[in-house]
């Protein structure tokens, strides 16, 4: 067992298991707490059946760690972005404009074809070109080349 990740272990009067008292141990974070919560439990069940789950709160699930830390590194960098027009912080991508034309016709695609970027204060906007420098699309996108 990893001991980065968390453990609740929960013990209710679930008809199911055949319990009648309810207990619940959280943030198991060693395989030797796991063990003791485990005998506590088994030694209040009927049918010797015990409900495990993981710790899905985000400060004891190392992936959703992961993905918080990221969104907060984005916030940054917004935060630390200012606005081309008004100079307020937050200037950063909004949204984006479908329209990369495909490379064989040349008809537009649903591809997206400019990044636009905008400010929460002033709502002044820019396009700008796709940020992979991609100028045409794959006619697989295409609805005429590949219908």
């Amino acid at each position: 067992m990893k001991t980065s990740a968390s453990l609740n272990m929960a013990l209710s009067g679930d008809p199911m298991s055949g319990t009648s008292k309810a207990l619940i141990f959280k943030s198991i974070m060693s395989p030797g707490r796991l063990a003791e919560c485990f005998q506590e439990a088994i030694r209040h069940t009927v049918d010797g059946k015990v409900h495990m789950e993981t710790d899905m709160r985000a400060h004891c699930n190392p992936s959703r760690m992961r993905v918080i830390a990221e969104a907060a590194t984005e916030l940054a960098h917004r935060l630390a972005a200012h606005c081309p027009a008004c100079d307020c912080p937050g200037w950063g991508r909004t949204g984006t404009e479908p329209g990369l034309p495909c490379s064989w016709c040349g008809e537009k695609t649903t591809m997206v074809r400019h990044e636009i970027f905008g400010c929460p204060h002033c709502q002044h906007e820019a396009y700008t070109e796709r940020c992979d420098a991609l100028t045409k699309a794959d006619p697989g996108f295409c609805s005429d080349c590949n219908p």
